[in-house]
């Protein structure tokens, strides 16, 4: 009979471990370095570590597993080259958005820039049809006219395609038969239909909400498979295996890997949701749950002794509609990567260092050549704000206004390091 419970949150930087022996109520816990190019070697590794202390792994009969491969790829931009199609004469849904700032200082930036399309224009398909909003077909789906657009987003090499058309939600028949289409086309293409993924009326969250997890889904299928395998390697054979999800609940491994968007609070939920239990045991009704990982930093409120819920969010000013607990993340972590550009500012993230301290990690995480750096100057967040006092001091040396008022130019007040 089965009698372990082993619960497992990875991060970038380290992957810790929770044991329960359901007979005996004792509870361990371990703390491994995590493997960023495989994060399912330290979660076998965490398992390993179990075994060795003369447990089987039949006596193992749940998993659950918290996971930032979704949130990290998100934040430091590298998901899957993802393309989008949508009814024809609405390709404009994606990038204007709600044509509106994001509310607070965001109001006030004159240099404000909203975040990058993670689907450019150049990727972007029209389909010809259209349903209204009765859910009455106006116009039949043109096939060959899609064919036709897939094959050429098939020469961008995308990797997985966002299915996005008009009042889907009603009449998701058009949308079906678009992912046939397109699997027809490219067998091997991951494919995120708005109907699945969020159905339900409000275009621009419906459609952003399924590029996210379109651009996702891939990486994170991939990394749930290798997960699986390693743990059936390790000879845990239990069928209770789940993943965390950002409302605080769990779900399967297989609908986790369909539906990525609401893994991106993975990590984070599973803090909140126990932040909310100890609240609950101190007599606390109100706190706030703060926890600063290698790559992102997640705070959240916990108010009369529940966690908030919210059916909307924003990840790095990219707006997703799904439940999810109320998190507060910012892509500015104890690793994360600062440096200074050509033009001589400050940028800070959202690259990390993960396991690698230092310049080591600032070496192995560097941008690319591409960007206009031949080979950028990295620090630390320590240094780098040492760096902004130091450059204020200097500045007002040599008689020139100090960063924080230069325009463009970036202060101590605006730097990650001292928000708040």
């Amino acid at each position: 009979m089965s009698s372990y419970r082993v619960t497992v949150d990875t991060g970038g930087t380290f992957s810790d471990f929770v044991y329960l022996n359901e007979e005996t109520g004792e509870l361990s816990i371990a703390k491994l370095p995590s493997t960023p190019d495989d994060p399912s070697r330290a979660i076998l590794a965490g398992i390993e570590m179990l075994l060795a202390q003369s447990v089987r792994a039949s006596d193992i009969g749940y998993f659950c597993h918290g996971t930032t491969v979704g949130t990290n790829a998100l934040l430091e931009g590298k998901g899957v080259k993802t393309a989008l199609l949508v009814t024809e004469g609405f390709r404009g849904i994606y990038p204007v958005g709600e044509q509106a700032r994001p509310y607070g200082t965001a109001i006030f930036d004159v240099l404000y820039d909203k975040p990058a399309l993670l689907v450019p224009p150049r990727r972007t398909g029209e389909v010809k049809e259209r349903v209204d909003f009765r859910g009455n077909v106006l116009r039949a789906l043109d096939e060959a006219a899609l064919r036709q657009t897939v094959h050429e987003l098939a020469a961008q090499d995308v990797e997985s395609i966002a299915v996005c058309l008009l009042f889907s939600f009603l009449r998701p028949e058009h949308e079906a038969r678009a992912r046939d289409i397109i699997l027809e086309e490219l067998p091997n293409c991951s494919v995120s239909l708005s109907c699945e993924v969020l159905p339900q009326i409000r275009e621009y969250y419906r459609l952003s909400t399924t590029v996210i997890n379109a651009y996702l889904q891939p990486i994170l299928a991939r990394y749930i498979a290798q997960l699986e395998a390693r743990l059936g390697v390790a000879g845990t054979a239990t069928r209770q295996k789940y993943i965390m999800q950002s409302n605080g609940g769990m779900a399967t491994f297989e609908a986790a890997s369909r539906r990525a968007v609401t893994t991106l609070l993975s990590g984070p939920a599973g803090g909140v949701t126990a932040g909310a239990v100890v609240s609950r045991m101190m007599g606390l009704k109100n706190i706030i749950t703060f926890d600063m990982g290698g790559t992102s930093c997640d705070v959240a409120l916990i108010k009369d002794g529940e966690p908030l819920i919210s059916s909307r969010g924003k990840i790095e000013g990219r707006d997703l509609a799904v439940p999810m607990l109320d998190i507060n993340t910012v892509s500015a972590g104890g690793g994360t990567i600062a440096e200074v550009d050509r033009f001589g500012q400050l940028q800070v993230g959202p690259h990390s260092g993960r396991l690698w301290p230092g310049r080591r990690g600032a070496d192995h995480y560097r941008l690319q050549p591409g960007a206009g750096l031949s080979r950028p100057r990295q620090f630390s967040r320590r240094q780098s704000a040492a760096r902004c006092r130091q450059g204020t001091r200097c500045a007002r040396d040599q008689g020139r206004a100090p960063a924080r008022s230069r325009p463009g130019g970036i202060g101590r007040r605006d730097h990650p390091h001292h928000r708040r």
